[in-house]
């Protein structure tokens, strides 16, 4: 059965109590079982390669066009968009997938990969704490779940306070998102880093080497992407912040979309804690759209597919659309939640929603 292709948003409420059968395991066993009988691996390998060097030409060449081409200025500021969207599917595309490595058999090659998000002036091992560790193991848990923390500026769950400005959420939450990237490589960085020593995330003895690298990466990424440009763009500086601006905005609004679309939507589920069952709990918490259409997990770096990256974090994207089908076969014969939408029109509407009814109601 096709949850997919029968749902238009999802019903099914998960039971607290755990299951009798580990279905997670069970679920694992048949997925492994895909990859042993058709003799391929779960990494991504060359298609993810093929990908990232597609991805990393075009932000360069775009970067360069910029710089050293005597384009209109009306060209540069679109390809200053391009820029910016190109920058998000490299962090969809390719640091996601390095971070959790599962680009390559080879950790080496990983880690190599995952540090490309030090030259898009956002810190690597801060964005795996924030999102391999605390994310998908508290997934929609308030106060453990960075990714719906926006300190206060956006109710994100129904367990957070509801101040007087959130009732205007819904309309100025779209401007908030195209700055979540500036607000990421200037503040956010160093701000986690600090709580992560605090908590022991980072331990002591490589505090110092962390904070080293994520001020020199960042000392980088601003020279390359605003010093240079103003030292030699023959434009007014007004010009010049104003593409920059349009190039972060995009960034912004372009991940900050596709990251909600997974959680803060209708139908989800926010627990105040962890569920007794982790494969339940990320069941209810977690929701895909469109996760068969190949173009839409192109342009979301397979975050189109979130429950399968929740289950199975360590399987490339590359693999994604065949493994859905094999877990909602599996979750509709025993009859397990799963939560889809048909298009990302449908997901974007109902997270507008979402927190339009956490911006109104308590």
């Amino acid at each position: 059965m096709n949850l997919e292709a029968t749902m238009e948003s999802p019903t099914q409420v998960a039971t607290e109590k755990k299951p009798k059968v580990n279905h997670f395991l069970a679920l694992r066993k048949e997925v492994d079982q895909y990859f042993k009988l058709n003799n391929i691996s779960d990494k991504g390998e060359k298609k993810f390669l093929w990908t990232a060097l597609f991805i990393v030409a075009v932000y360069l060449a775009s970067y360069l066009t910029i710089v050293l081409s005597d384009l209109m200025p009306l060209a540069k500021l679109g390809l200053a968009l391009v820029m910016g969207v190109f920058h998000a599917l490299a962090a969809m595309n390719i640091v996601h997938d390095a971070v959790h490595k599962s680009a390559f058999k080879s950790n080496k090659w990983n880690d190599r990969f995952g540090l490309f998000f030090n030259l898009l002036g956002a810190n690597t091992n801060n964005w795996r704490i924030q999102h391999n560790i605390l994310h998908h193991k508290y997934t929609n848990v308030e106060g453990k779940d960075r990714d719906i923390d926006t300190g206060g500026l956006i109710r994100m769950s129904p367990n957070q306070p509801r101040k007087f400005m959130h009732r205007f959420q819904h309309l100025y939450q779209w401007v908030l998102y195209g700055f979540l990237h500036m607000n990421w490589i200037t503040f956010k960085d160093f701000s986690q880093y600090k709580d992560f020593v605090r908590d022991g995330y980072i331990k002591e003895k490589d505090k110092a080497k962390e904070f080293r690298i994520m001020f020199l990466s960042k000392t980088f990424y601003w020279f390359y992407a605003l010093v240079i440009p103003m030292l030699v763009l023959d434009l007014p500086i007004w010009q010049i912040l104003l593409g920059f601006v349009a190039y972060q905005f995009t960034i912004g609004l372009y991940l900050s979309v596709v990251f909600q679309l997974a959680h803060v939507i209708e139908n989800m589920d926010f627990p105040e804690g962890l569920k007794k069952d982790w494969m339940i709990h990320q069941l209810t918490t977690t929701s895909d759209f469109n996760p068969r259409n190949k173009f839409v997990a192109w342009m979301t770096g397979g975050l189109n597919n979130q429950v399968i990256h929740h289950l199975f974090p360590h399987i490339s994207r590359v693999h994604y659309a065949k493994v859905n089908e094999i877990m909602t076969n599996y979750l509709a014969k025993h009859n397990l939640p799963y939560h889809s939408w048909p298009t990302f029109t449908s997901a974007l509407v109902s997270h507008y929603r979402m927190v339009k009814k956490l911006a109104l109601t308590d």
